[in-house]
């Protein structure tokens, strides 16, 4: 039924082994997700941008990432449509202002402050 509704209205699906699996994938995630918060898995990785011209910093963007302790390091287009479709994308976005933020205070502490960078 969850996968006839994901591909539209007006639509049937036939049970398969493969719908089974991927039923049994997605809570994994959904479970992993949820304990990944609690145990702090996520991190952030900082991309530099930068003025093409002048070469000047402008900005860093923040890519958030999952250290999963069997997996492995586990991008976004894996985890984050599970979390937008259980709530927990959320409080995975607080976690990820609140870390860029203490990131940014910690780069201006350490002298970065007058290179161009700006807030995040």
């Amino acid at each position: 039924m969850y996968r006839a509704k994901e591909d539209g209205r007006n639509r049937f699906q036939f049970y398969s082994a493969e719908l089974n699996s991927t039923s049994l994938e997605r809570l994994s995630l959904e479970t992993g997700l949820r304990r990944a918060l609690e145990r702090r898995e996520f991190e952030l990785h900082y991309q530099i941008k930068r003025d093409i011209r002048s070469s000047r910093v402008t900005g860093v963007e923040a890519l958030l990432r999952w250290r999963h302790p069997d997996m492995g390091l586990i991008g976004p287009a894996k985890f984050i449509p599970v979390a937008e479709e259980t709530g927990l994308i959320l409080p995975m976005g607080k976690w990820v202002l609140r870390a860029a933020c203490e990131q940014q205070v910690a780069w201006e502490k350490a002298g970065l402050k007058g290179c161009g960078w700006r807030s995040i």
